[in-house]
């Protein structure tokens, strides 16, 4: 009698700034041999208890009571999952959201404790779970993190601006020291690893490195592949002829106001017979929209300045983390050194 098989699901862990969104749009959703599990569909729905760390009702968030009350109506829901997985492509999760904790002012939030339940819960569902990420210097990844516009507004919530920062990664202090260590400890890769590696075997994990993939493309490109057994060239097509764009701030409010005069030229009779009070919309949304640009003038320069100021302290970042990479680079022989990690 043959033994089932194990389905097999590769978890990839969205470090900020790391390409997450690149890799999400541009290759999971697009490369023929992935079946991007954790895509934009109606089906996500389902996948909110282990990929939305927002909701009380995720594994992220759950007290242990609720967690082992729910354990096996989690397990029926993650046999959906398993359902869906295609034993003929990579099936790949890929999630950026659980590492933002602070994000979440309600709740006691442990990643490390939802990462174990991810682990039991796969392992009780017969699915073979394998992590992946990339890494990023600590002197460019800090400065990047904090110039991401939710991230500068969520930490501007907490009173943690640059000088804040870069105050706690001299004294590991600051007026807000417990929200700054949930933040900038979660970039410690080496704690990451090591936490994962003492529940899987350590080929059950795999690490890549940002910088290769800014200046090493075809050496990504080929690792990454392999890694996945996916087709290389597909993927070098797909990830070097990338094609992003996004509309600017300035596009969305033109067409905003594009929107309000052909709705109004449209219905001339009803602009007509209310024109007074249609004119006095159209001065008050103008009036709102300078205001709104004079603020995000006003913020984009403090974030500007902000970022300038965190990329000048650069090697004094590179020392808080510097005890983590040389930890994980004794153990994996990624090659930090050639990236200036430390």
């Amino acid at each position: 009698m043959s033994l089932e098989v194990k389905k097999k699901i590769f978890f990839h862990i969205g470090f900020p700034k790391t390409a997450t969104t690149l890799l999400q749009e541009c290759l999971f959703s697009k490369h023929s041999q992935i079946n991007y599990v954790s895509g934009p569909t109606v089906e996500v729905i389902k996948l909110n208890f282990i990929m939305n760390p927002s909701l009380k009702k995720s594994i992220w968030r759950m007290n242990d009571k609720e967690f082992n009350n729910s354990y096996n109506e989690l397990l029926s829901k993650l046999n959906t999952i398993g359902s869906s997985l295609d034993s003929n492509k990579c099936n790949i999760l890929s999630n950026e959201l659980f590492l933002q904790i602070f994000f979440i002012k309600d709740s006691e939030y442990d990643p490390f404790k939802g990462l174990l339940r991810l682990i039991s819960l796969f392992n009780k569902a017969n699915i073979d779970l394998n992590f992946f990420f990339l890494i990023r210097n600590h002197g460019t990844i800090i400065p990047s993190f904090y110039y991401q516009g939710s991230v500068h507004y969520h930490l501007k919530e907490y009173s943690i601006n640059a000088n804040e920062i870069i105050e706690y990664f001299q004294t590991g202090k600051n007026n807000n020291t417990k929200v700054s260590k949930i933040v900038f400890d979660n970039f410690n890769y080496a704690k990451l690893y090591n936490y994962l590696s003492s529940h899987l075997k350590p080929d059950k994990i795999k690490i890549f490195l940002y910088e290769d993939l800014v200046n090493n493309k075809e050496e990504f490109y080929s690792d990454l592949s392999n890694y996945l057994k996916i087709d290389t060239s597909e993927t070098r097509k797909l990830l070097h002829n990338k094609k992003k764009t996004y509309p600017t701030e300035d596009k969305m409010k033109f067409n905003k106001l594009n929107y309000l005069i052909y709705k109004n030229l449209k219905q001339p009779k009803n602009l007509c017979n209310h024109f007074f009070r249609k004119l006095n919309s159209l001065v008050k949304f103008l009036f709102v929209e300078r205001n709104k640009e004079t603020y995000r003038k006003s913020e984009q320069k403090r974030k500007n300045d902000g970022y300038k100021k965190i990329k000048q302290n650069s090697q004094l970042i590179k020392k808080y983390y510097r005890e983590d990479c040389l930890k994980l680079e004794k153990k994996l022989h990624l090659g930090l050194d050639q990236y200036d990690y430390f």
